[in-house]
């Protein structure tokens, strides 16, 4: 935004600038300035300062306005502000010249002086001007500022958030949650789960076999129970049970005991 003293002043759409204190200058390559109030350091460069004693404001505006200003060709005129009128009573008017039907129109303008000379850097070459206000652009809050707000949370929250977490990284640190007992728990499942996978499948005779052989010693067996016994896997087992034995829903529950006809020939066998 160029400044002026009275009348109307042209504000335009300026491309990306850095905005830096100029310390002192030595000579045209070689300048020692500050950046963004940061430590003083020395650079050589070739520095144009022709044009550093324009006036320039420095204007800050809301997120939705820099970002609607910023889709805009360079040098696009976006209006003016008339300061001719502009006391206590009578503020700066700003008239604008584009078209923004999607975002607030209403805004309070506040000028700032600067203490501390500031200069804008066009490229890493040129002073494109000396910064001699602040101006700082708030929405008003309005109906139609708190109509754009409620329209900009709406859509946002019709927009799905997905992220992808790499589960090695960053998935195992949800895992330490809850009591010390629920933790202990949770290891002891992980290691059965691991032993699980394992164990190799043994041919599925030799398993039934040695299933056989356990129900001759116990009436009723868990799924689990003769996983461990046999050394197989629990669904394997599981899966062999379905065919030669019935689930116990009353006495022993969660049991399995041998079919009728199955444990008949088993007796007959003994």
């Amino acid at each position: 935004m160029k400044a002026c003293s009275f009348g109307l002043c042209q504000i335009k759409s300026l491309p990306m600038m850095s905005v830096f204190s100029l310390v002192k200058t030595k000579t045209l390559s070689s300048a020692i300035y500050q950046i963004n109030g940061g430590t003083p350091v020395t650079a050589t460069m070739l520095l144009d300062t022709k044009t550093k004693e324009v006036s320039v404001w420095l204007a800050k505006l809301p997120p939705f306005l820099s970002k609607k200003l910023l889709s805009f060709n360079s040098d696009t005129e976006i209006g003016y502000l008339n300061i001719s009128t502009a006391t206590s009573d009578a503020p700066a008017q700003v008239s604008i010249g584009i078209t923004l039907s999607d975002v607030p129109l209403n805004f309070t303008i506040r000028f700032n002086e600067i203490s501390q000379p500031m200069y804008v850097l066009k490229g890493n070459d040129r002073i494109e001007g000396k910064v001699v206000k602040e101006v700082f652009v708030n929405p008003v809050f309005d109906n139609a500022y708190l109509e754009f707000k409620k329209m900009e949370e709406v859509s946002a929250a019709a927009q799905p958030s997905t992220q992808i977490i790499d589960y090695m990284k960053e998935g195992r640190k949800t895992d330490r949650f809850g009591t010390v007992s629920e933790l202990e728990s949770l290891a002891r499942r992980r290691k059965k789960q691991l032993q699980s996978q394992k164990r190799e499948r043994l041919e599925r005779n030799e398993v039934m076999d040695m299933v056989f052989k356990a129900f001759e010693k116990f009436d009723s067996w868990t799924a689990k129970d003769l996983a461990d016994f046999s050394g197989q896997p629990v669904a394997y087992i599981q899966e062999i049970l379905g065919e030669i034995a019935v689930l116990n829903k009353k006495d022993h529950r969660n049991s399995y005991s041998l079919k009728p006809e199955y444990k008949e020939a088993s007796d007959e066998d003994a």
